[in-house]
C-alpha cells in the first residue's frame, strides 16, 4: 500500500512540475510518452552461390564449412573440406529485412539486404541460398519467421559490389503483427507488478 502511495505522489509531483502557467491545462503529450509503432528487423546468416570466381575462396573455413553442410543436406556429402579448396564461387553473407511498423502477414514478401562477410570480392551474379530469418535478438524470440532466397542484385557495382538486395526475397511463414491494445491479462500483470508488491 505504501508503494502505491509513493507512486501516486511521484506522479502528482511530476505533473505539477510540468504544468504550464497558472490557469492553463496540460496536454497528455506534454507529460507522457506513449509506446507506439516501431520498425523491427529479421536477420539470418546465409550463402551466396554462383559467383564468377569472386567468392570467399576455399581457404576461408567459415564459408566452406557451412557450404559442405549444405551439400550434405542435399545428398552430396563432402568427405573432407580440402575437397572444396578451389571453390571460389561461394560467399558467406548476412541477410537482413525490415518489418514495417504495421506488421506483416504470413505469405507476404519483403526485400532483403545482403552483405558479404568474408574475403568475397563481389556478389555480382550470385544467388542467395535458402536462409532462415529470425528476430534480431534470438534470445528474446528464437522462432524462424520466414525464409529468404533468390537472385541477388548489386545496386552499386563500382564502389560497393559486396552488398546487394534480393527483391521480394523473404517469404513470411507466420504473422509479425504489432499490438496496440493491451489485453486484460496484460493489464492484470501490470496491476500485480505495481500495486501488489
Amino acid at each position: 500500500m505504501q508503494r502505491a502511495l509513493n507512486i501516486l505522489v511521484t506522479i502528482a509531483v511530476t505533473l505539477g512540475a510540468t504544468l504550464p502557467a497558472m490557469g492553463q491545462s496540460a496536454r497528455i503529450a506534454d507529460v507522457a510518452r506513449f509506446k507506439g509503432p516501431r520498425v523491427n528487423h529479421l536477420q539470418g546468416l546465409g550463402l551466396v552461390v554462383g559467383l564468377n570466381g569472386t567468392g570467399d575462396g576455399g581457404d576461408y573455413r567459415p564459408t566452406i564449412a557451412p557450404f559442405a553442410e549444405y551439400l550434405k543436406v542435399y545428398a552430396d556429402p563432402v568427405v573432407k573440406l580440402e575437397d572444396l579448396k578451389n571453390t571460389k564461387n561461394v560467399a558467406i553473407v548476412t541477410v537482413q529485412a525490415e518489418i514495417p511498423e504495421s506488421g506483416i502477414r504470413e505469405g507476404q514478401r519483403l526485400d532483403v539486404q545482403v552483405s558479404a562477410m568474408g574475403n568475397c570480392k563481389s556478389l555480382i551474379g550470385g544467388r542467395l541460398v535458402t536462409t532462415a530469418m529470425q528476430f534480431e535478438n534470438v534470445k528474446i524470440n528464437p522462432k524462424i519467421f520466414g525464409f529468404a532466397r533468390g537472385p541477388l542484385q548489386v545496386l552499386d557495382v563500382e564502389s560497393n559490389p559486396t552488398n546487394g538486395v534480393v527483391n521480394g526475397g523473404l517469404t513470411l511463414e507466420q504473422d509479425v503483427m504489432v499490438r496496440f491494445v493491451a489485453t486484460g491479462t496484460d493489464l492484470m500483470g501490470l496491476y500485480e507488478s505495481v500495486w501488489l508488491k
